[in-house]
């Protein structure tokens, strides 16, 4: 409880009163537990605790802590005496200290000064008549008279031993001797170079460090502890004079010189002359660039009028060639339509929903050909305004309820925000809708479910011009904000595998805003959302319309999900399962409808789910997408393939993209095969039951070999031998079985059973008794146990039932065996 004093004639403890007037210097023990007092002639007490040393003075009253500068720590005080000089002495759990009153300096000892150990222990202190201290230590008693302790340090002569350099032609470390006062030439190939140095002292007892400095750089010394080396990473090139000095108790050795050595480092070869001829060479080649460069900026303006000239044939042939396709599109479309509605059969149901699938990518094609052929003819100056003057706000509320049950269907909160009730102005419907009906359509492809998209129209008035502004704001994934200043851009992609498309659509939006004297800007943060601001001049120039006949279809359907659920809802347990992880749903369908009778489907909608999936299921074999949200198809394929639950299954990478270094990059990130859209089923078909049969080869691999410790260095590999190991922990507990091993390993039961199937084709109960019953085929043969002892050693509660095993696996009873052996 800190310090107490002790009435006699009170007969109580109470707590010291401590001058405020000198509260700066003083400070109360709390917590503090005390080990020693000393009681002072000069009307002070010495006080020895866990946090060091305190003084109190009987007199003004105060309590001040003796602390030595510059360190923040105390040590604990196990003994403390007062020498006939007045000076304290305390023996602590770091050595032996002094403090000189005088002075205010602490002195420490350690072993280096000849005392018997650091450690010392409580209360063993003593000090006798003639002045003579004991300090009792964990290594015996250290004694010694004050009197008698030298203060002052013993120096003693420094030499240079040798100068360890690093040789030019190799890395290696080459000793070199110097001679005299000879100086050390260096050069920068050779560094780090270090100085090695001793000093002649023969004490027994001597606690001596080190320290140098060099000029002219530094005047300061540098401590180096008890270390008779000096290291040398790099200088700069010049002359420069190294001084070595010891120190002991932290004073150096002034009455000697300090031991000296020159150096002198050789400037490199980028300071020689021949450096500064090549400067100037390279002067007057920058000359020759800036002059090549000037001329090259002519011939590329030449250039850009050239593919300007180029860029314009190009949108020629954009608006040629959609025109030629929207003819032949137009026939397809209509003659699925046509057979689609004379399909009523139920047992017809499911030819019909592909007749469905194919009705609607039509349309998703034709839709990609109108944008292809609008933007030819807005960047020709082709397309025209057909403006008509009425009421825009019935208009505009049209078109997000043609999204709402997309929206609906996704989970997303789709609302019309608008503040005028009506707002009369010239506009061309068609534009108008194709401009919303695109910024809606992305924000409902990039909005996670339970999002929200909001549709804000106003009037605002800019000086004396009045503006329609109408804002798509939505919660989804958002755009990087490098990736926004090209959003506009024609036939941009952001490179990120949540955001597919063609760079069409924006593109063309953003050239029906200008057509309209309008401007389009767009504020997004990654996580966060994205807002698309749209303002367009209110004119009232056009022909007066009291109502407007236009019907507005949506390009995407919600009734997508119903053939994905079908195909899910069909299970085959005794089927190889696959998992199929791709985001597009008709291809998703596409692909199921050649597998579902030979395998049992599942889908993943993107690369997260996927790879829960993967986890969870323990398929078979993988088909998945490369373009994905949340994860891409590289980063699917590393985790599966570097995760030892699920780094045996087979991995078919799908993908429109062509290039090479695609496929590469697909392989080196594991996958097995990599197929390009538009594939073959056929084809798809031959390569998953080819990588069906290589792993039926890695199970007879693994029959054969599975049950011995294996080095090889795959996950598989690394899987089995941990199975073998956890098997063979625990081989006489018979009760350890298929749960006991799933927990041994970290996974579920259904996940251990489908790992060990697919990679030996073995239940997790067969492959534990083939471990016991491999254990118990080596100790028949290197052991003189009995067979019952055996079969308790390996887990058999049984003899009987493991006579019966060991004969079905090895095809003789264990006597048989034994004796064959």
């Amino acid at each position: 409880k800190g310090l107490n004093i002790l009435s006699f004639k009170n007969h109580d403890f109470s707590k010291p009163v401590f001058n405020r007037l000198k509260i700066k210097d003083s400070v109360v023990l709390k917590d503090e537990v005390i080990y020693n007092i000393l009681k002072d002639k000069d009307s002070g007490i010495w006080i020895g605790t866990t946090k060091g040393l305190y003084f109190y003075n009987l007199k003004e009253p105060y309590l001040k802590l003796i602390k030595e500068k510059n360190k923040s720590d105390n040590n604990v005080i196990y003994g403390l005496l007062k020498d006939h000089q007045n000076n304290i002495w305390f023996s602590t759990n770091k050595g032996l200290s002094h403090y000189d009153r005088v002075t205010g300096i602490f002195t420490h000892y350690n072993q280096g000064d000849g005392i018997s150990s650091e450690e010392f222990d409580l209360n063993a202190s003593y000090k006798n008549p003639s002045g003579m201290m004991y300090f009792g230590g964990i290594n015996g008693i250290t004694y010694f008279n004050p009197k008698e302790v030298i203060y002052k340090p013993r120096e003693s002569k420094l030499y240079i031993d040798n100068i360890q350099i690093t040789r030019t032609d190799k890395n290696l470390i080459e000793t070199i001797q110097l001679k005299n006062d000879q100086p050390l030439k260096i050069r920068s190939k050779q560094f780090p170079f270090y100085v090695n140095f001793s000093d002649i002292n023969l004490n027994y007892f001597k606690n001596t460090e080190f320290a140098y400095r060099l000029k002219p750089d530094g005047n300061q010394w540098n401590h180096i502890d008890n270390k008779r080396q000096i290291q040398f990473i790099n200088l700069t090139p010049g002359d420069y004079t190294l001084e070595i000095q010891g120190e002991t108790k932290g004073i150096l050795w002034n009455e000697t010189k300090p031991l000296t050595l020159s150096i002198n480092v050789i400037p490199l070869w980028w300071q020689s002359r021949l450096a500064y001829f090549i400067y100037i060479i390279l002067f007057l080649s920058l000359l020759y660039f800036i002059y090549r460069f000037t001329l090259n900026k002519k011939l590329e303006h030449q250039e850009n009028m050239r593919l300007h000239e180029l860029d314009e044939m190009k949108t020629r042939l954009y608006g040629n060639i959609t025109h030629e396709l929207r003819t032949p599109l137009t026939v397809i479309m209509g003659m699925t339509e046509n057979i689609k509605q004379r399909i009523d059969s139920e047992k017809q149901r499911s030819l019909k929903s592909k007749f469905e699938i194919l009705t609607r990518n039509s349309k998703k094609l034709l839709y990609l050909i109108n944008q292809i052929l609008d933007l030819s003819k807005v960047e020709s100056g082709k397309m025209n305004l057909k403006p008509v003057y009425t009421d825009i706000i019935p208009f505009i509320k049209i078109i997000p309820d043609s999204f709402k049950s997309l929206a609906s269907h996704k989970n997303i909160s789709l609302t019309l925000y608008n503040e005028n009730d009506t707002i009369y102005m010239d506009f061309d419907p068609e534009k108008i809708s194709a401009i919303i009906s695109n910024l809606l359509s992305n924000a409902i492809k990039f909005t996670p479910e339970k999002g929200k998209i909001i549709l804000h129209v106003k009037k605002m008035i800019n000086g004396s011009v009045p503006y329609l502004v109408i804002k798509v704001k939505d919660n989804g994934i958002g755009i990087k904000a490098e990736d926004q200043k090209h959003i506009f851009d024609r036939f941009y992609q952001v490179d990120n595998s949540a955001m597919g498309g063609t760079g069409i659509g924006l593109s063309l939006t953003k050239e029906l805003v200008l057509l309209m004297n309008g401007e389009i800007s767009v504020k997004s943060e990654i996580g966060k959302g994205t807002e698309f601001r749209i303002e367009i001049p209110i004119t009232n120039k056009a022909e007066k319309l009291e109502k407007i006949d236009f019907n507005f279809t949506p390009l995407f359907s919600e009734n997508e999900d119903q053939d994905i659920d079908e195909i899910s809802d069909q299970h085959h347990d005794d089927h190889p399962q696959i998992l199929i992880i791709e985001d597009n749903k008709d291809v998703a369908h596409f692909i199921a409808s050649g597998l579902i009778n030979q395998y049992e489907i599942s889908f993943a909608q993107d690369g997260e789910e996927g790879i829960l999936k993967a986890f969870e299921k323990i398929p078979d074999l993988i088909i998945t997408d490369l373009m994905m949200p949340k994860k891409d198809g590289f980063e699917v394929c590393e985790i599966l393939k570097n995760d030892e639950k699920t780094s045996h299954i087979p991995v078919i990478m799908l993908t429109a993209r062509v290039f090479e270094q695609d496929k590469i990059k697909g392989l080196a990130h594991g996958a097995d095969a990599y197929l390009t859209k538009p594939f073959n089923q056929n084809e798809l078909q031959i390569r998953i039951e080819q990588l069906i049969k290589l792993r039926e080869k890695m199970q007879h691999k693994f029959q054969k070999t599975c049950f011995q410790i294996d080095q090889n260095s795959s996950l598989e590999t690394k899987f089995i031998n941990k199975c073998i190991a956890a098997i063979h922990q625990n081989m006489a507990d018979e009760n350890f079985r298929s749960s006991e091993l799933a927990f041994a390993v970290h996974l579920s039961e259904s996940q251990l059973y489908r790992k060990l199937k697919a990679v030996t084709n073995m239940s997790t109960a067969v492959f534990i008794r083939d471990i016991r019953l491999l254990a118990a085929k080596d100790l028949l043969q290197k052991s003189d146990q009995n067979i019952s002892e055996i079969a308790y050693i390996c887990g058999f509660s049984n003899p009987d039932w493991f006579s019966r095993s060991f004969k079905e696996k090895f095809g003789y009873t264990p006597s048989n065996f034994r004796q064959r052996n």
